[in-house]
């Protein structure tokens, strides 16, 4: 297997990561130089994910009944489903420069101070989770790569390979502002031994709202919708487009209110919401599973786009047919 080795090591001051209050407001604070994010765009291009059209890896989708007898003949890995803002990190160069960046869903680019090994500026773009850790520290979750270190057939390694090349780049990767650090997030086959995960969710230094699905065999996600890919969520959430006091979901071709559904939601508790942000809604659930209506929960400033038609729609669906890990566990043995 193609593996990282030792190289000069590289220090990127492009900004220090220091803050004190809530995760979207510290991304907001870090500052990518205009050759930085040009450096970024282009390698990202140069492997087929053109980050001026979308995030570079794939999104999600929301676990159905539908889906379960994928998990009798197909191999899964499952994680923790990290609270956090998700970010692609790249490393990239240009001519005798050296950049890392930090991209998140609205292709916004931040800068990393970084200490790494010069052959990752070679081309590295990995997936990952910011999340903020229970003693106030900022975590890095590393959880998959389509290039290191140049090498763009990475994203053709199964999910275990792939994994394991990150591993073998831990030691000659670090950001290097205070209480920050990088690691890969921990992933059990699904077919394994049901005593690993438990033990692994207890000791999480971090909050989680629900869990991760990915197929062990299939390449690194490409933007979009990555239909194989499936999150079980404790609390399902709905991105919506709050404008002219209204709920709007869809994509830029047409928009739909949320009365098309029709989902009920008490407009004073968007009151305090500009118009034309992104929040994100939690579904009320009766004793007999039917959705009564939404809640505001959050502003999303890390999206600019509601959720599609399609993903509204699906995670509904979802939320009625309540499929849990252990209903999953239970069909991933009949196989």
């Amino acid at each position: 297997m193609y593996k990282c080795f030792r190289g000069v090591i590289i220090v990127i001051p492009i900004v220090c990561l220091f803050f004190f209050g809530n995760m979207d407001g510290l991304l907001e604070l870090l500052q990518a130089d205009d050759n930085a994010k040009l450096s970024a765009s282009q390698f990202s291009a140069a492997c087929g994910r053109p980050i001026n059209l979308k995030y570079p890896f794939g999104n999600p989708v929301s676990i159905e009944r539908t889906h379960l007898p994928i998990f009798a003949s197909a191999s899964y890995m499952v994680a923790d489903k990290s609270d956090g803002v998700r970010v692609c990190i790249i490393l990239s160069s240009m001519g005798n420069f050296k950049f890392a960046v930090a991209m998140e869903r609205t292709g916004k680019m931040y800068g990393l101070a970084m200490k790494t090994d010069a052959v990752f500026f070679q081309g590295t773009i990995m997936d990952a989770e910011l999340v903020r850790t229970h003693d106030g520290n900022w975590r890095v979750l590393l959880f998959d790569a389509c290039a290191i270190a140049g090498n763009t057939n990475v994203e053709y390694l199964s999910l275990p390979e792939r994994l394991e090349l990150l591993e073998s780049c831990m030691p000659n990767m670090s950001l290097l502002s205070p209480n920050w650090t990088m690691e890969v997030k921990k992933m059990f086959p699904l077919k394994g031994p049901r005593d690993a995960l438990p033990k692994y969710l207890e000791a999480l230094a971090y909050n989680t709202d629900g869990f991760i699905l990915t197929p062990e065999q299939e390449p690194a996600s490409q933007s979009g919708t990555a239909p194989h890919i499936f999150k079980i969520k404790t609390c399902h959430t709905m991105d919506f487009l709050w404008s002219g006091n209204m709920l709007w979901y869809g994509d830029q071709k047409e928009l739909f209110p949320i009365t098309n559904i029709p989902l009920p939601f008490d407009g004073t508790q968007l009151k305090h919401v500009r118009n034309g942000a992104v929040v994100e809604m939690s579904p009320q659930v009766d004793k007999a599973g039917v959705i009564t209506m939404i809640h505001f929960a959050q502003e999303r400033p890390d999206k600019d786009t509601p959720n599609s038609y399609f993903t509204v729609h699906r995670t509904l669906q979802s939320v009625i047919d309540a499929i849990t890990l252990d209903v999953v566990l239970h069909e991933s043995v009949r196989s």
